[in-house]
């Protein structure tokens, strides 16, 4: 289990000036919490002006398999309705449990592209 923001995100932790720097820039972060530790982790990038991405997504490992990847999707993806005609979530062709926990929320693959020799999946909720 990670103890520290630094073990989980593998840096030092972020100042209330970095989160907010992050936010004017079009970003936003949740996280689940169990016994004051981050167990898992995701936001929303503002790509355009009528499109949120979903973006890194992560679960500590010992985590994995129990939801906290949907329920990371569903609370970022939720932060969008009404507010934007499309959320989207990119994931590489072999990351099979994000794209599951994606379309366990709505998702839907709408297409592939190649992106520096890594083929990735992009979905929108139905």
């Amino acid at each position: 289990m990670y103890h520290t923001y630094k073990e989980a995100f593998q840096v030092e932790p972020w100042r209330e000036k970095d989160w907010k720097d992050l936010y004017a820039t079009g970003y936003e972060y949740c996280c689940v919490i169990e016994k004051g530790n981050a167990v898992a982790w995701g936001g929303l990038w503002r790509r355009w002006a009528h499109t949120w991405e979903v973006i890194a997504i992560g679960t500590a490992e010992q985590y994995r398999g129990r939801g906290c990847a949907k329920a990371i999707i569903s609370a970022v993806t939720g932060r969008t309705l009404g507010t934007v005609r499309r959320s989207t979530i990119t994931t590489g062709k072999d990351n099979t449990p994000l794209q599951r926990a994606a379309r366990a929320v709505g998702f839907r693959p709408i297409s592939k592209r190649r992106q520096q020799d890594k083929s990735s999946v992009r979905g929108e909720p139905r």
